[in-house]
């Protein structure tokens, strides 16, 4: 899934702490414009967990690659962002995390 937009603060939404950024459309383009720097989005996907929405992207910046993820619950939004370096590590951990709970004693 791809999307196009162009990352501007919004001047309607000033003083208003949940809405910091509008997204406007640009081009048929996948890529973001932010602060004059393009991001392009490689690859993303959308789930919902009970309330919570969450939005997985890897995407590329003039710095390089990178895994963004963003969680959307209550009017708070939440980003990680790992470096593309690190995203087997990362990955791995969460892994051992999640394989570790499984044999914890109940």
């Amino acid at each position: 899934m791809s999307f196009n937009a162009e990352v501007g603060e919004s001047r309607r939404n000033a003083g208003n702490h949940l809405s910091d950024y509008s997204f406007f459309p640009v081009s048929l383009n996948p890529k973001l414009r932010s602060n004059n720097k393009w991001i392009t989005i490689i690859e993303a996907k959308e789930l919902q967990i009970e309330r919570k929405h969450f939005h997985v992207e890897f995407r590329e910046n003039d710095r390089g690659k990178f895994l963004r993820i963003t969680e959307e619950a209550h009017g708070r939004r939440n980003t990680i962002i790992v470096p593309s370096t690190g995203v087997e590590d990362f990955t791995a951990a969460i892994g051992e995390v999640l394989a570790g709970a499984e044999n914890a004693p109940a």
